[in-house]
C-alpha cells in the first residue's frame, strides 16, 4: 500500500509520543468499499470501537457488515453478521452496544458478540438518515449524535441530538444544541464529560470544537479548538485520547479527513498546537485509540495501525466502559 509518512519536528511531540516519526502497518485488509460512480465511492470500514476483551469491532459502510478483530487483525476478514450496522458504533457504560445505519436513519442496539439486532432506539416513525457518529457521555451514559451535511446525498440537520437513558425501555431523544448552518460530524468524550466534535460551518470549513460538559446547564458552550479548510461536505473522523497523566489538562485530539492525513491537536499550548503526523493513501472515516496504546485508522479497504517509528505505542484511550 502506498503511503506517505513524515515526522513532526516538534520537541513537545517527541516528549509526548516518544518518537519523531510515525509509521503505519496493515491491521486488516481486503475489506469492501462502495464502488464508483456512487457519491460515497471509496467509503468502506467506518465505525471503530474496542470491546472489553480488546477486540476491535468495526462497521462496514458498503455491505452493512459487523466485524470483530483480535490483536493480530486479519487479511481475510469476513463479517459476523450483515444488515444491522453501517456507520457509528458506541458502547454504553454497562457494555450495551449501539450502532447507526446511515440513510435508513436507524439507531439500533445490537449484540456486541454477534452483531445481531436487538431493538431500535428511534421513536416510532422517526429516522435520522444522515447520522455517522455516536458517542457515549461517561458521566450520564447518554448517547449523542449529529447529522452532517453531505450535499445532495444527505443534506443533514444542523443539530446535536442527545438520547437520554439509552439502555431503558423508552429512551428519550432531545435536541441538545442547534445553530443555523452548523452540522456535527463525529464525536468523542473526555473523561470529564466534555464533548469533542467536528463541526461543519457555513464558511466552508470544519472545526474541532469542545462542547461544555453535558452535565452543565443548557445551552452548552461551544469552543473552537482548531479548524481545517475544505472539509465542508466530507465525512471526518475525530477521536480524543488522554496521555499517560490524564489528570493534567485537556486531552489530545487526533483528527483525520478525506485527504488521509492524521493531525494531532495538542491542547496543552495556547493556542493548541496543530501537527500533521502521517498521511495515508486514502480517505479516513474512523479513528480509535486501542487498549494497546496504538492509533487505528480506516482506509477505503483496510484498517491501519499507527505506531511510533520503533513500533511502540504510548497513547492512553478514553473509555466509558465500566466492566
Amino acid at each position: 500500500m502506498r503511503r506517505l509518512r513524515f515526522c513532526a519536528l516538534l520537541a513537545a511531540l517527541a516528549l509526548v509520543l516518544g518518537a519523531c516519526d510515525f509509521t503505519a502497518s496493515d491491521f486488516a485488509t481486503n475489506l469492501p468499499d462502495v464502488p464508483p460512480p456512487s457519491f460515497f465511492a471509496g467509503i468502506g470500514p467506518f465505525g471503530l470501537v474496542f470491546n472489553g476483551e480488546g477486540h476491535l469491532l468495526m462497521s462496514d459502510a458498503a455491505n452493512q457488515g459487523f466485524y470483530s478483530f483480535g490483536p493480530n487483525g486479519s487479511n481475510t476478514p469476513n463479517p459476523i453478521t450483515t444488515g444491522n450496522v453501517q456507520t457509528g458504533l458506541a458502547f454504553t457504560k454497562n457494555g450495551d452496544l449501539f450502532a447507526a445505519l446511515y440513510l435508513a436513519g436507524n439507531i439500533d442496539q445490537i449484540n456486541p458478540a454477534s452483531g445481531a439486532f436487538i431493538r431500535h432506539l428511534n421513536p416510532a416513525g422517526t429516522t435520522y438518515p444522515c447520522i455517522t457518529g455516536l458517542a457515549t457521555d461517561p458521566i450520564s451514559g447518554d448517547l449523542f449524535f449529529g447529522q452532517p451535511n453531505s450535499g445532495g446525498a444527505c443534506p443533514g440537520n444542523p443539530a446535536l441530538t442527545r438520547i437520554e437513558h439509552p439502555t431503558s425501555a423508552h429512551p428519550t431523544f432531545v435536541n441538545y444544541s442547534a445553530a443555523p448552518g452548523n452540522y456535527y460530524v463525529a464525536f468523542a468524550f473526555g473523561r470529564d464529560g466534555a464533548l469533542y466534535a467536528v463541526q461543519q460551518s457555513p464558511a466552508g470549513t470544519a472545526c474541532a470544537v469542545r462542547i461544555s460538559g453535558t452535565s452543565s446547564p443548557q445551552p452548552p458552550t461551544v469552543t473552537t479548538v482548531a479548524c481545517f479548510p475544505n472539509f465542508q461536505t466530507q465525512f471526518i473522523g475525530i477521536v480524543t485520547i488522554t496521555l499517560s497523566t490524564p489528570d493534567r489538562g485537556e486531552p489530545t485530539l487526533f483528527v483525520a479527513g478525506p485527504d488521509g492525513t492524521i493531525t494531532k491537536i495538542d491542547q496543552s499550548t495556547a493556542p493548541p498546537t496543530v501537527t500533521p503526523i502521517i498521511t495515508l493513501a486514502t480517505r479516513i472515516d474512523g479513528l480509535v485509540v486501542g487498549p494497546d496504546g496504538c492509533l487505528y485508522a480506516t482506509q477505503s479497504t483496510e484498517i491501519e495501525r499507527i505506531t511510533n517509528s520503533n513500533g511502540t505505542c504510548s497513547l492512553v484511550p478514553v473509555s466509558v466502559r465500566r466492566d
